[in-house]
């Protein structure tokens, strides 16, 4: 018997080492968040994702959920992956200017085949890059999947069956 306990011993010490070294691996890394004047973006995860305040750790408004932009004022902040335990800190907006960025909401009260949300830069300029794109149900905020298309111009979020009060918010940064 005193045999098996040296080897039981040391395979708990195995264990230990390789959830220390898992727990590690997170902590350092990152999520290769950049910031652009008012935009923080990383690459998409697929993971549910929350930005914070660094100081006060309160969510920026509209910063959660399977997203991988997030627009938000002067500050430092914090970006979580909770799907992965992931997060990076110290992301600075140091510019209050808002580029170009143009938003519209959409609200659904009653059933659609297909919910539709469109956005146009003003004249005489176009789409630079997409913002947000997401449907969200109004009673759980639960949110649905959306898709969409777009020509130079004009960019239309779309998410198909809607049964349930649902507001769609669409973004879109034009130069």
């Amino acid at each position: 018997m005193k045999s098996l306990q040296p080897a039981f011993a040391s395979k708990k010490v195995k264990l230990l080492f390789l959830m220390c070294l898992l727990f590690a691996s997170n902590s350092f890394a990152n999520l290769s968040a950049t910031a652009e004047r008012t935009m923080i973006s990383w690459p998409d995860t697929g993971g549910w994702m929350q930005v914070q305040n660094e100081s006060t750790w309160e969510t920026v408004p509209g910063c959660e959920g399977f997203i991988t932009t997030c627009t938000a004022p002067a500050g430092s902040y914090k970006i979580v992956d909770h799907s992965s335990g992931i997060f990076q800190t110290g992301i600075q907006i140091d510019s209050v200017a808002t580029p170009n960025i143009y938003r519209s909401n959409c609200a659904f009260q009653t059933y659609t085949f297909r919910g539709e949300c469109e956005i146009s830069c003003p004249a005489g300029m176009t789409i630079r890059r997409l913002v947000e794109c997401r449907a969200t149900v109004e009673a759980s905020g639960l949110l649905q999947a959306t898709d969409f298309n777009s020509d130079e111009t004009t960019l239309f979020c779309r998410t198909n069956s809607i049964s349930t009060p649902t507001t769609m918010n669409v973004g879109i940064q034009c130069e």
